[in-house]
């Protein structure tokens, strides 16, 4: 029964003005085969390795996975010549590369509320349509092909968000950076996703030093800038849009990437819990801290 319900979905780049189109495992117009479904589970690494010119083996440094290829196929049933040329005519419309990126979503229970999404772009293909033999006007099958250049999945949990506030004191002997005093919060994050995940750390109220800490692996991103009552602190730590943002009470916005002190690091939420503590010595009030984060999954089935 599950087959019958399992149900893909595009949605193509808002700036399109274009609506999702539905194909699910059994119906019409449209009717995955299911057999052709590639790239819904991993996704192959690269591992990074150093080597003189006299050592046996290598030396491992790190991995980092490459993008994401996805191709499907589906049946396409029609009453008439027009009809079928109107849907094919939908289809290539919808998975267009000429809008950018839009967002793949694959149901994966009966009821349709468990889902992935991934955002991909077409790739296009040289013949998207094949004709089936001894029903031109009625059959058709539809290939299509996606890239998507960050491969994680997300789940239908949407993001993920904890609030925690900060109290005072927390004086601790002898001083050790990051220091624990003024006013100190903890928050437990957990990432349920299969791979590190950024964070979006959001910093309300005054205080002139924050330090976000990552008790899991140590890592820190410390602050120097004084924020006012009313003002809030944002950083984002995934890699390719790594950001530290002030937000002063009347809506100004600046830059204050350059305040981050030397020794921290953007660092990534991983799988399961992660304790994570904001000390601020300069802060006379408490403060209150949100980090937000999607689950990224390698694989749904």
């Amino acid at each position: 029964e599950g087959a019958t319900r399992m149900m893909l979905t595009y949605t193509p780049n808002p700036s399109s003005g274009l609506p999702s189109i539905e194909i699910p495992a059994y119906g019409t117009p449209f009717e995955i085969i299911r057999d052709s479904l590639f790239g819904f589970g991993g996704v192959r690494a690269q591992h990074f390795v150093s080597q003189s010119p006299t050592q046996n083996g290598a030396a491992y440094f790190a991995s980092r996975y490459d993008s994401r290829s996805i191709m499907f196929s589906f049946r396409i049933s029609a009453g008439s010549f027009d009809e079928m040329s109107a849907l094919k005519r939908q289809v290539s419309r919808t998975f267009s590369s000429a809008f950018g990126e839009g967002v793949l979503r694959i149901y994966v229970d009966i009821a349709n509320t468990v889902y992935f999404d991934i955002n991909c772009i077409p790739d296009g293909v040289a013949d998207m349509f094949r004709v089936l033999k001894g029903a031109p006007d009625k059959y058709c099958l539809c290939q299509v092909s996606l890239t998507a250049y960050s491969p994680f999945w997300r789940d239908s949990g949407g993001v993920n968000t904890i609030t925690f506030g900060t109290v005072s004191g927390g004086f601790k002997l002898p001083f050790s950076f990051p220091f624990t005093l003024g006013e100190q919060g903890v928050g437990g994050a957990i990432n349920q996703g299969s791979v590190p995940t950024p964070a979006l750390i959001t910093i309300e109220g005054a205080g002139s030093n924050p330090v976000v800490t990552n008790t899991r692996t140590g890592e820190y991103i410390s602050i120097n800038y004084a924020a006012q009552d009313g003002d809030s602190i944002v950083v984002n730590t995934a890699e390719d849009i790594t950001s530290v943002t002030h937000y002063a009470a009347d809506g100004t916005q600046t830059d204050i990437f350059n305040t981050v002190e030397l020794g921290s690091s953007f660092f990534q939420l991983l799988p399961g819990l992660n304790e994570i503590t904001v000390t601020d010595a300069g802060a006379t009030v408490p403060q209150t801290i949100t980090i937000e984060w999607d689950n990224l999954y390698l694989g749904v089935f």
